[in-house]
């Protein structure tokens, strides 16, 4: 099980599955667009009164689930009173406990082997009998199919090459920066809704973070007083290449910074390295849950990350974060509050001087 889960996460066979799925998603576009008639489109005005809502964004991707949160008070407003379910994955079950919602239905990547479980899901949906259907992706074919196989009778998205899966389109936004993308999308349905993302700590989840970082706390580094976060993890090209990591490591070390590592299930290379120095590993926090990240991150006077989950997790919870970004696409991911900086491929003494400087400084050095 072990070594399956490593194949899983190597960056060979998510290259494969992301060319699978671009594959896949273009052949059964094609055909819809043969077999389905583009639907009238209507009005968001001319709606019946809506009972029940569904939000639908099934990907596994931490930061898109995140991304997302947006839409949860704005749907509540836009539809008072109404259900608000939400159509996702396992991640998505995880990122949106504790927020206001009424369930959450969870797509998995097991109905490939198990397609039973994936007709078992289809047939609980249709029970609901959703009013509409919202597609949270800004125009995700898979989306689009899942609240068009949900049965909703509104379903509701941008216009794009799944514009024949939905009855209520609006023009795909055109915005320089992601989190832009929903409250435009929000706005043309005539409602408002702003860019916060949303993750809660459950009381339970903080107490799980004190008592590791209680245990992490060592007679040089009183983590009570405050410490920077360092997630080392990232998805393929995101990646900063583990040598940078160890000497970025070393650095803070011999600053007398107090940190702690965050490191993801792919990070089995950085672990090796930085084992050659027990003086770097011992910053290195045990393996943890997704929930007890969050919670470690909620409690950080600073995070460094890339472009990653953890990115999106650190800017919900309103953290201050530097992101080390290592393509020009991240810059529209890019976190984006006052006291965030991003730093496009930067090296270790670009790295070093952008902690030192931040205002967070203070509350980090021995």
């Amino acid at each position: 099980m072990k070594t399956a889960a490593r194949w899983s996460h190597s960056p060979f066979w998510q290259r494969t599955g992301k060319r699978i799925g671009r594959a896949g998603r273009h052949l059964s576009n094609r055909a819809m667009g043969r077999i389905l008639p583009l639907p009238q489109n209507r009005r968001i005005e001319d709606l019946p009164p809506v009972h029940s809502v569904l939000l639908v964004r099934p990907n596994i991707r931490i930061g898109n689930t995140i991304l997302a949160t947006p839409f949860v008070p704005a749907l509540r407003a836009m539809f008072p009173g109404a259900r608000l379910f939400v159509l996702g994955t396992e991640t998505s079950e995880l990122l949106l406990r504790n927020l206001p919602v009424d369930g959450v239905y969870v797509v998995s990547r097991s109905f490939i082997l198990r397609p039973w479980r994936m007709l078992a899901l289809l047939r609980r949906l249709r029970a609901e009998k959703f009013d509409v259907a919202v597609e949270a992706g800004m125009g995700s074919f898979s989306g689009s199919l899942y609240g068009w196989l949900s049965g909703a009778r509104y379903r509701i998205g941008v216009e794009g090459p799944a514009s024949r899966l939905l009855n209520v389109r609006v023009p795909r936004p055109q915005v320089a920066h992601v989190r832009d993308r929903i409250p435009s999308f929000v706005r043309s349905l005539g409602a408002e809704c702003d860019d916060t993302l949303i993750y809660r700590v459950a009381p339970e989840e903080a107490d799980a973070a004190t008592r590791l970082l209680r245990d992490a706390t060592r007679a040089d580094q009183a983590l009570e007083s405050g410490f920077l976060a360092v997630f080392v993890g990232g998805h393929l090209d995101k990646r900063v290449p583990n040598e940078q990591w160890v000497d970025i490591v070393a650095r803070l070390d011999a600053d007398g910074v107090r940190f702690v590592l965050l490191a993801g299930p792919e990070e089995h290379g950085l672990r090796k390295l930085l084992a050659v120095s027990p003086r770097l590993e011992r910053h290195l926090l045990p393996p943890q849950s997704l929930r007890v990240v969050a919670a470690v991150l909620d409690r950080a006077a600073l995070v460094v990350t890339t472009d990653s989950g953890p990115m999106h997790l650190a800017v919900a919870l309103g953290r201050p974060t530097i992101a080390l970004l290592e393509r020009e696409r991240s810059m529209r991911f890019r976190p984006r509050g006052p006291d965030d900086r991003a730093l496009m491929k930067p090296g270790t003494d670009e790295v070093i001087d952008a902690v030192r400087r931040h205002p967070a400084w203070s509350s980090i050095a021995g």
